[in-house]
């Protein structure tokens, strides 16, 4: 893109009609087989998702909780709006400790005052469940807005990834799978990567599961997040600070068309079922907490193993 784009430009064109353009202005054809990842960011910009917050009142229920844990309350108001919170991670502190300033400053771009960064690092973030997975402040984005504004995720970026894909090949006269991409933080790792929170004309996911191994051995099997997997070789092109690259078209991918067969359709045939999550998350507390104290009682038993030797 030569400039960044703006509300206004939701106005007058359309989101398929500037990644139409942007393929002419390139000389790039598209062809069957082809893939678009497109950044939610530009999705929700052309459904009128960037809010300013001005615009916003937040109830009392938000002023208090966002007074409670030092966030603005016209953005908590938003993040109760869209999706439930799962957990709150208090980042301020753990970003404070020794360790995670020495690797803040080997993760900042050259030149760049680490200190001043850091200062504007919350004191907690909160985890949504939302569109198949956790996502940060419930998917609001700050960075990249313009000043004064916030953009929300699109409300159902499945059907949003539809709309595109229909309208593209209104336009370009192929039928181009759409994966709508969002940025996480994956746990247990310092980083962000891109996920997919929508898609249209691709199956989601790899259905290999329960099948036989190189060695003939039945298995829980292989359930590969194809859609997953594409958005994050996606996001490694489209960058996710000032690179202006808000799609891609991908091509030599291996896919499968979409099924409707099945019995949950979109985003929810990645989700765990309703209240998994968070019975997992406790039932993983308790069974942890089993294995801990299981581990220190037979601690005498040490000694008395006799494993493999070493050569």
């Amino acid at each position: 893109m030569a400039r960044p784009l703006v509300p206004e430009d939701a106005q007058t064109t359309s989101l398929a009609v500037v990644l139409a353009d942007a393929m002419a202005r390139a000389r790039v054809m598209p062809q069957a087989g082809d893939l678009v990842a497109v950044s939610s960011k530009v999705v929700a910009l052309f459904e009128g998702r960037t809010v300013k917050l001005d615009d916003v009142r937040p109830s009392l229920r938000a002023r208090v909780l966002a007074k409670l844990f030092s966030k603005d309350p016209r953005k908590f108001e938003l993040m109760l709006q869209d999706g439930p919170t799962l957990a709150l991670v208090p980042l301020r502190f753990l970003s404070r400790r020794r360790a995670s300033v020495a690797i803040t400053e080997d993760l900042a771009a050259d030149g760049l005052p680490t200190r001043d960064g850091a200062g504007r690092i919350e004191r907690f973030e909160f985890y949504h469940a939302m569109h198949a997975t956790f996502l940060n402040e419930a998917g609001i984005d700050i960075m990249n807005s313009p000043d004064g504004y916030v953009t929300r995720l699109p409300v159902d970026p499945c059907a949003s990834a539809r709309r595109l894909r229909d309208d593209l090949q209104r336009l370009v006269g192929v039928d181009l799978p759409v994966i709508v991409t969002d940025t996480y933080s994956p746990v247990g790792r310092l980083g962000t990567l891109d996920l997919a929170i929508g898609y249209s004309g691709l199956d989601p996911v790899e259905r290999k599961l329960f099948v036989r191994d190189l060695f003939g051995d039945l298995r829980p099997g292989d359930a590969n997040l194809v859609v997953d997997s594409i958005a994050a070789m996606a996001g490694a092109m489209m960058g996710q600070t000032t690179e202006m690259t808000p799609a891609a078209l991908l091509r030599g991918i291996a896919h499968r068309p979409e099924r409707t067969d099945t019995a949950r359709t979109g985003m929810a045939q990645l989700a765990y079922p309703r209240g998994t999550a968070v019975l997992a998350v406790l039932l993983t507390a308790l069974a942890t907490l089993l294995y801990q104290m299981a581990y220190l009682l037979t601690w005498p038993l040490k000694r008395r193993s006799r494993g493999p030797s070493s050569s």
